[in-house]
């Protein structure tokens, strides 16, 4: 069934969506997400500089400091664009990458992604394999929706892009494939690079393939989610080729591909 075109219509629900799972899974307080709506490419890099200064303060207090920059919007080959300004792929690594911040993860859901990780021609794959960082390791990982040259698909159905949709579902549970309740950046992506590669595959822009990029020294991984902090659980039954559409009161919740073992999805109360 062919979706819609990829427009980027769903930008800004998508942000607010990856915004939600950080706070209620992903361990970071309100005062500690910056969203940054519509706008120009100035407050983007005015907001990237505030948080950096936090990034620094917390380091002096002696935490471990975690940056996680998340972008969801238009993009062309010269990088992310805020209507008539840009930011370039290559400000952005360098930005990022001098950042104050112990660990840095960057993911970008637009077209043309893939020039941030400089991947082309992508093909799935059965497994992703990476070294991550656990408490003492820094680095840089930049997630890219797309590979070079490709655009980033939205659903009409799923009201999001689906990479992102997946990305969340990913953080609610999907993706925790060793089932221990919590979901790292790299049970993340390959639960979210295997869903979009199939999803898109029957569309009309043909299958859209997620690629990385990781410049990290160490071992052990990051946790993006908890499932413990979650308000509640729902629990879908091993039914291996089932594809469940979850609804709730506010409308699609998600949609997930049930497999051989049941499955834990962390959801808000209600």
């Amino acid at each position: 069934v062919a979706e819609d075109p990829p427009y980027r219509g769903f930008a800004e629900k998508d942000a607010e969506r990856f915004r939600r799972a950080l706070v209620e899974l992903g361990g970071f307080e309100d005062d500690r997400v910056t969203v940054v709506p519509g706008g120009r490419a100035d407050a983007f890099r005015d907001a990237l500089a505030a948080t950096d200064a936090k990034m620094a303060a917390a380091r002096k207090r002696g935490e471990q400091a975690l940056l996680v920059v998340y972008y969801s919007g238009h993009a062309g080959p010269g990088g992310l664009e805020f209507g008539s300004t840009r930011v370039a792929f290559d400000e952005l690594r360098a930005l990022v990458s001098a950042s104050a911040a112990d660990t840095r993860i960057v993911i970008v859901d637009a077209c043309e992604a893939g020039a941030l990780t400089q991947v082309k021609g992508a093909s799935p794959a059965p497994s992703v394999d990476f070294a991550l960082p656990s408490q003492e390791v820094k680095g840089t990982a930049f997630l890219a929706s797309t590979a070079v040259g490709e655009a980033a698909q939205e659903s009409g159905r799923l009201g999001g892009s689906f990479f992102t949709h997946h990305l969340e579902v990913a953080m609610r549970g999907a993706g925790d494939a060793d089932d221990d309740g919590v979901v790292t950046l790299s049970e993340a992506f390959r639960y979210t690079a295997s869903r979009t590669v199939a999803e898109t595959a029957a569309t009309t822009q043909g299958p859209q393939h997620p690629t990385y990029d990781f410049r990290m020294s160490g071992r052990g991984d990051v946790v993006l989610s908890d499932l413990r902090r979650a308000e509640a659980h729902l629990r879908v039954p091993a039914d291996p080729g089932a594809l469940y559409v979850l609804k709730g009161p506010k409308g699609l919740v998600a949609e997930v591909q049930a497999g051989p073992a049941p499955l834990r999805l962390a959801m808000p109360a209600g």
